[in-house]
């Protein structure tokens, strides 16, 4: 097979040793356990950052245009990130097999689960092989971050995969709150205009019955508005069965109406976690 890549020579003594330019984004030459180790940990990890923040930006896509809008961008950013590391590991698949002289086409093999640590073990052949020859010694930089960086990826998935499901919660949380607060503002203003009873629900305030919210969202299952009395009322926000609460787990909000704004208070019920009670 032909090859195309600028070579180095390194003198040791009175051999001479021939080394290939060391290349990151090429599907061409060859590419050391190392460099393999070092580059597929660092690009997983580069990756698991993007998909970190995609949660963030798809939960504040979905409050003002809709869970579905929310979950179309974290699904379309999960796809362009997933085929962007599949793309660059494919590549460093093909040259690690050519380290060791085997032609690419096998890397749909290699790139199995368990089977890809392999790659990590075999050594390269020594010297030039039918894909050209050996890549430079490897960096302090490299050795280190091939060391390191397994010890690394690992600590970091022990921390971010809770801190991940702890902010989908506070989203879910979010997106609950986000629909009660019509219900808020509706109290507010029957209140001022004198109009608050006892007898107040979503029907006179002109709000959706109170299960027409768990139609459109996964998390939420209703949202019910009542008055207390003529300056008192309280929104109820009842949740589905969700990772962080059983069905029926409940935030309330009560207002006490004064001549000018009403003061909120919130509290929780239904084996709602304290820890993500909302804050006024």
């Amino acid at each position: 097979m032909a090859y195309s890549c600028r070579r180095t020579l390194i003198q040791k003594g009175r051999t001479i040793e021939e080394f290939a330019e060391a290349r990151i984004i090429t599907v061409e030459g060859r590419l050391g356990r190392l460099r393999y180790i070092a580059y597929g940990l660092e690009s997983l990890l580069v990756a698991g950052i993007l998909l970190w923040g995609v949660v963030g930006v798809a939960a504040l896509v979905a409050i003002p245009l809709g869970e579905g809008a929310g979950e179309f961008f974290a699904a379309t950013a999960n796809v362009v990130v997933g085929i962007g590391y599949l793309v660059l590991y494919v590549l460093w698949t093909i040259r690690r097999l050519h380290d060791f002289n085997i032609n690419g086409w096998f890397t749909f093999i290699f790139i199995l689960p368990l089977i890809n640590f392999a790659l990590w073990l075999i050594p390269g052949t020594r010297g030039e092989n039918n894909y050209g020859p050996m890549q430079p010694p490897n960096t302090l930089g490299v050795t280190l971050s091939a060391l390191v960086m397994p010890l690394v990826f690992f600590v970091l998935a022990a921390i971010a995969i809770p801190a991940y499901q702890d902010r989908t919660n506070r989203a879910h949380v979010a997106e609950g709150i986000y629909f009660a607060n019509p219900a808020r503002v509706a109290l507010h203003s029957s209140c001022q205009e004198g109009n608050l009873a006892i007898k107040t629900d979503n029907a006179l305030l002109g709000l959706a019955s109170p299960t027409t919210y768990g139609e459109t969202s996964k998390v939420v299952k209703s949202i019910a508005a009542a008055g207390l009395s003529e300056t008192s009322g309280q929104v109820t926000i009842t949740f589905k069965a969700v990772s962080f609460a059983p069905e029926g787990a409940q935030i309330v909000y009560r207002g006490e109406c004064s001549s000018s704004s009403m003061t909120w208070t919130v509290t929780t019920g239904g084996g709602f976690p304290a820890k993500y009670q909302p804050r006024i």
